[in-house]
């Protein structure tokens, strides 16, 4: 048996409460255009993830027993395909028995991702829009095979898988995260990834070399935590691409990321729904 906590919330909350849902032990997430509903084995303590959601107002939490039959049926049910930046982004369940690199549509490459029961689908606005910027740097590429690529925080690999497939010659994935790691290992299989990437179990400063972008779809604290090692790894010349911001805080990441040498070039301000989340990407020109 599981069981289900119906949570209604501001949109503004669902990162962070996504987060510590997945901490206290979350089996999986059905996202509600008003709500989140997370399943959990019925070991664990419902009132002690309660408690743990108390430091967010505005939340009003259901409680829900749920057979398991139940609940994975209605999990996979809410993942949809997502076209972003020449991509349809799919789980392999909506694809029919084929896993073609074409999706169907001559201008648009299947990518699949299995989200395992901790992540997300790589239809979030901000995995979105750092796959837009990521076409418009590799537009602007005279030889992808050359290029270096390091994609911190990759949860499922997405950005880096798609990196791959466009031809970026050397890409590094790394993550914090166990599960991560071995979801993105899944992912790049599924998608054929072989030479030329690797995945690594660590941080950043297990990843150190010079690479020509960067990819940081983080939170804020982590995003200006991290901005010296970033600069450190960015090759003269190089792009950063940041994600994860709510719009109004990359002021405080841009002014952190100007005393490395880094300033910004190019921006999307996610402009359907609420909140709004800012991405960019920054150049490194000292």
């Amino acid at each position: 048996m599981f069981f289900q906590l119906e949570i209604s919330l501001p949109d503004a909350l669902r990162e962070p409460v996504t987060a510590v849902l997945y901490d206290r032990g979350c089996a999986g997430i059905e996202e509600r255009d008003d709500a989140l509903i997370a399943y959990f084995p019925d070991s664990m303590n419902p009132d002690e993830i309660t408690v743990s959601l108390s430091e967010f107002h505005g939340l009003t939490i259901s409680r829900e027993a749920v057979e398991e039959i139940d609940w994975q049926a209605a999990w996979k049910e809410s993942f949809e395909c997502v076209r972003a930046a020449g991509f349809l982004i799919c789980p392999p369940w909506r694809v029919n028995n084929s896993h073609s690199r074409e999706s169907g549509n001559p201008d648009e490459t299947l990518l699949l991702i299995d989200p395992g029961n901790a992540f997300g689908a790589g239809d979030h606005v901000t995995t979105l829009t750092v796959l837009k910027l990521l076409g418009r740097w590799a537009d602007g590429r005279d030889n992808l095979a050359e290029e270096s690529l390091l994609d911190i925080g990759t949860g499922t690999g997405i950005l880096a898988i798609a990196a791959r497939i466009m031809g970026v010659g050397s890409v590094t994935a790394v993550d914090t995260d166990i599960s991560s790691v071995e979801a993105a290992e899944k992912n790049f299989a599924l998608n054929g990834i072989t030479g030329g990437a690797r995945i690594i179990h660590g941080s950043i400063q297990d990843a150190m070399a010079e690479y020509d972008i960067i990819l940081a779809n983080l939170f804020l604290e982590p995003l200006l935590g991290l901005m010296r090692p970033i600069a450190d790894a960015l090759s003269p010349g190089g792009a950063l691409i940041i994600s994860g911001l709510l719009a109004g805080q990359e002021e405080a990441v841009l002014k952190e990321a100007a005393r490395y040498g880094l300033s910004l070039s190019d921006s999307i301000v996610s402009a359907a729904g609420r909140p709004a989340w800012f991405s960019g990407m920054l150049r490194r020109t000292q």
